[in-house]
């Protein structure tokens, strides 16, 4: 199951490659509903069939879409930080609190919920991130720890180490500054 926000935040990343046009066009080759409710739980399959649905449209392949889906759903999700995320000066701490912050609150309002799990850690050249689900959105969170460095201002390679299991190893190494601060 996938929560509505989520299902929201890929549509208005939909939106933004695309415009509503492109939205109502994959919902319905995807066959779902083009209207989610934040806190209502959704079948995964929704998420991975419009996912789908924008990698045929686009001519890419699935892994694309969802790495590209994710680092540009990165702002959206973002802004859905509490205190709109102004506590967090870089993607570290952030990707550091999400478990404590993000996904302590989805299990208040869904307590049978099942969100990913983070952790990182520094190594010589950047970060090692550790991401569990059971939802083998693996590309999409490829892509969500790129937009979370790029949204910081720093360019970053984020690179698949190891999986095992439902556990996905990223290296995580910025390459430069976008922009000071």
């Amino acid at each position: 199951m996938v929560m509505g926000m989520i299902l929201q935040v890929l549509e208005e990343t939909v939106t933004d490659i695309g415009g509503d046009g492109l939205w109502d066009q994959v919902t319905e080759e995807a066959g779902v509903s083009a209207v989610y409710s934040r806190f209502d739980r959704y079948p995964s399959s929704d998420f991975l069939a419009i996912v789908e649905a924008v990698a045929n449209t686009l001519s890419i392949s699935m892994d694309e879409a969802m790495a590209i889906g994710g680092e540009k759903a990165f702002p959206h999700l973002f802004r859905r930080w509490p205190d709109g995320g102004a506590s967090y000066t870089d993607a570290v701490s952030l990707i550091g609190d999400l478990d404590l912050v993000i996904h302590a609150e989805v299990r208040t309002w869904a307590p049978h919920s099942d969100p990913p799990t983070f952790d990182i850690q520094p190594k010589d050249d950047g970060y090692v991130v550790s991401y569990t689900s059971a939802r083998g959105l693996v590309p999409f969170c490829q892509g969500l720890l790129k937009g979370a460095f790029t949204h910081f201002g720093t360019s970053c390679d984020v690179e698949i180490m190891l999986t095992e299991g439902t556990t996905t190893s990223f290296s995580v190494r910025p390459t430069d500054p976008l922009r000071s601060g």
